[in-house]
């Protein structure tokens, strides 16, 4: 047997077969790669087709977090929604190399000292790996954006669509950091019950055992 890590409609993408007889025998262009071989499905049937045939529904997602929304979707779809759990990695157990910890002790925890004249020259791009967790954990970071996933479509769409722009995401940081910010305090409070929930002992292995235990139900 042939097994591949790989998702079925990554292989039947951009596998050489799929994909030889789609350039008849011709090196492929970066064009030819944006499309998909002839027959291929699109990727909203497969979505639809497996939602519709599954008997349940799995997220990377807990009760804590997510509760109301797995209830929406187990009444909208009328099957289960199974959690796995957040899925977070363990805590690093290593220190911060000293080269991030010295330019990051340069910068005082707090919002109005993050952004001083030229504080666009403070930054810096890292095209390597570096130990993101305990960057994040360093005190003089108080806010993490990431573009990625979801946040990427978002951005794409204009702001006439009602979407926030620049100027909302820069007030609604500030109110999030100013310690003044009824807003600011009820999302830290928030932070903080969620991470003393995540940090629980065996919270995740709970997460997954339960995940496990409802698929067997489902036999």
């Amino acid at each position: 047997m042939q097994y591949w890590i790989l998702y079925p409609f990554a292989m039947a993408y951009f596998d050489k077969g799929p994909r030889q007889r789609q350039s008849q025998g011709n090196d492929l262009t970066e064009s030819d790669l944006m499309k998909p071989p002839p027959g291929f499905p699109a990727s909203s049937d497969r979505f639809r087709i497996g939602r519709e045939l599954a008997d349940a529904i799995g997220f990377k997602g807990c009760r804590e977090i997510d509760g109301p929304y797995t209830d929406f979707l187990e009444n909208f779809y009328k099957k289960p929604c199974l959690l796995s759990g957040p899925l977070l990695p363990e805590p690093s157990n290593i220190a911060l190399e000293e080269k991030w910890k010295s330019w990051l002790d340069r910068f005082k925890p707090g919002f109005e000292e993050a952004l001083p004249e030229g504080f666009k020259e403070r930054g810096v791009v890292y095209s390597r790996w570096v130990q993101q967790q305990l960057v994040l954990e360093h005190p003089s970071v108080g806010c993490f954006i990431t573009h990625c996933g979801s946040a990427s479509i978002t951005e794409a769409l204009g702001e006439e669509d009602g979407l926030f722009t620049k100027e909302s995401v820069f007030k609604a940081v500030k109110i999030v950091m100013d310690d003044e910010s009824e807003v600011g305090r009820a999302v830290r409070e928030n932070h903080s019950k969620v991470k003393n929930f995540l940090l629980t002992k065996d919270f995740e292995t709970s997460c997954l055992d339960s995940f496990c235990r409802k698929l067997q139900d489902l036999l």
